[in-house]
């Protein structure tokens, strides 16, 4: 199996990492699945820079988004009726 983590740290921001480190933690800490999906998994395997990083969540988005949003000093700043979150960070 090919292990992308080299990958993943080579092309994203430090603000990225730490984002992607936190979307893990909440993960764990609430028992749901997460998973990096979008462009951002596309600009990495191509070894490009990306703006912004979409995160698939198995399980309840709002409580989800809120454990994130509190874990990055950010603000949640759209949500839908489709269960969609659009979450700031603090950085």
């Amino acid at each position: 199996m090919f292990n992308i983590t080299p990958l993943i740290e080579g092309n994203l921001t430090t603000a990225q990492l730490r984002s992607l480190r936190a979307a893990r933690h909440v993960s764990c800490a609430q028992s749901v699945e997460c998973m990096l999906v979008g462009g951002a998994v596309r600009d990495i395997m191509l070894g490009s820079g990306t703006y912004d990083i979409d995160i698939v969540v198995c399980g309840d988005v709002g409580r989800y988004a809120m454990g994130l949003a509190t874990e990055l000093s950010g603000e949640i700043i759209h949500s839908s009726q489709l269960h969609t979150v659009k979450l700031h960070s603090g950085e």
